[in-house]
């Protein structure tokens, strides 16, 4: 009880003295977040983008371009043969390296502006209904996550997402044969 007393006592200067007229350690950054370019689904270049923050006062732009946004519907049990798919552009159109490139590029133009690579990415969808009844629905396509302060080329490559096949199980995109056989016990 006594070290407790005597440590209150000895700390309560430096508590005091930090609290009164200190600086604070950070400041808030005006930020654009969750900003498109042409890279996929926004309508500026990443330049415009960083031209825009800088006339707008904005210090900091956080860029959610979309990884490889592509979603498939296949018939049921011939999904490997029969299926229909739908791609938007992405940052993997052209490969994250350029990407990389480009957003270095701009920031380096727009130095005031500080420019963080990123991705939307689509973890999961699924579907149901039927495509011969005319009632296929997509759920989910549109709960998205963002991977931000990529800047590895391979980072991209290997993020575990719809779309993007590189990173997972080959299995899960290539078209499965099954071969059942029926062996007798003897």
């Amino acid at each position: 009880m006594r070290m407790t007393a005597l440590a209150l006592v000895l700390l309560a200067p430096l508590v005091g003295a930090a609290g009164a007229g200190a600086a604070p350690a950070h400041r808030q950054i005006p930020t654009a977040l969750h900003a498109h370019s042409t890279w996929s689904a926004g309508n500026l270049s990443l330049e415009d983008l960083a031209g825009l923050a800088h006339a707008r006062g904005i210090e900091a732009t956080l860029l959610a371009d979309n990884h490889p946004q592509s979603f498939e519907y296949g018939v049921p049990l011939l999904r490997g043969l029969l299926r229909y798919r739908v791609g938007f552009p992405s940052v993997m159109s052209n490969g994250p390296k350029a990407f990389l490139q480009a957003v270095e590029a701009a920031g380096a133009r727009q130095a005031d502006v500080l420019i963080l690579p990123g991705v939307e990415v689509v973890p999961h969808y699924f579907w149901t209904g039927s495509l011969f009844g005319g009632s296929p629905t997509m759920h989910n396509g549109q709960k998205n996550l963002f991977a931000l302060g990529l800047y590895k080329p391979e980072d991209y490559l290997q993020l575990p997402v719809v779309g993007n096949a590189a990173a997972g199980p080959r299995w899960l995109s290539k078209p499965i044969v099954l071969h059942a056989s029926r062996e007798r016990a003897s």
